[in-house]
């Protein structure tokens, strides 16, 4: 078969824009034109034409993220505090009595400052007594957890008098285990870490000195003297009569 002049240029621009040799063996039909597909028909011009887009794919719905594998499950809310323990809060401290939160073996700063002063008076006072610390926790919570709970707070307590220079040898701590025995209705109120003795007070200062006595007069010969020798041998002469 011969080709005419425009099939064998239609050949060559075919070649060249899709750089295959299957567009040559492809079969031309008579008349010198050929049945090409959109993709491979030249656009006016002697451009290419475009390729047509594909249709978007449908995307699969999103799913929910997943933990990988492995990894521990989501935590939940914080759940609330135990039954009857609606002040969670360490209760203001006293002379004697320091207090603690929920759950907590630590020292607030309200009862840094109660122990600071009862350091501070048992230092002044040179006190020899021995400070005896005992420490409970409330009802609320495990009976076991409860029991470490209060050593921890007697020992937190022994501790910082310690730092603050009261003797470690002066100071005896305990832990008595959970108690309800302060406060049934406010478990704040068990809490607590009790200091034995009371703070000892700072001894009163000593009343200044009067003026000096006057020195004693041992001269027989002094007239005042002679008087009470002879009242002295008076009363013994009559002493002796009246026997």
């Amino acid at each position: 078969m011969t080709l005419t002049a425009d099939q064998i240029a239609w050949l060559q621009r075919n070649r060249t824009l899709s750089g295959t040799c299957a567009a040559a063996t492809a079969p031309v039909p008579a008349g010198g034109t050929s049945a090409q597909s959109p993709a491979q028909s030249p656009a006016p011009g002697g451009s290419p034409a475009p390729q047509p887009l594909a249709p978007p794919s449908a995307s699969p719905p999103a799913s929910a993220p997943t933990s990988p594998p492995g990894s521990p499950p989501a935590s939940s809310p914080a759940s609330s505090p135990p039954s009857g323990s609606a002040d969670t809060k360490a209760l203001p401290a006293t002379d004697t009595d320091v207090f603690f939160a929920l759950a907590s073996p630590e020292l607030t700063p309200d009862d840094q400052t109660a122990l600071d002063s009862y350091a501070a008076k048992f230092i002044a006072a040179g006190s020899p007594d021995k400070v005896t610390v005992e420490a409970w926790a409330s009802t609320d919570g495990q009976a076991s957890f409860n029991a470490t709970l209060s050593r921890k707070r007697a020992q937190a307590v022994a501790d910082y008098l310690v730092s603050k220079g009261v003797p470690k040898d002066k100071i005896s701590a305990k832990g008595s285990g959970p108690t309800d025995k302060f406060d049934k209705a406010n478990l704040a109120a068990n809490r607590r870490a009790t200091l034995s003795p009371k703070p000892p007070s700072a001894s009163a200062p000593a009343a200044p000195a009067g003026p000096p006595a006057p020195p004693i007069d041992l001269d027989p010969r002094s007239p005042a003297n002679q008087k009470a020798i002879w009242d002295t041998i008076a009363q013994v002469d009559e002493a002796t009569s009246a026997a």
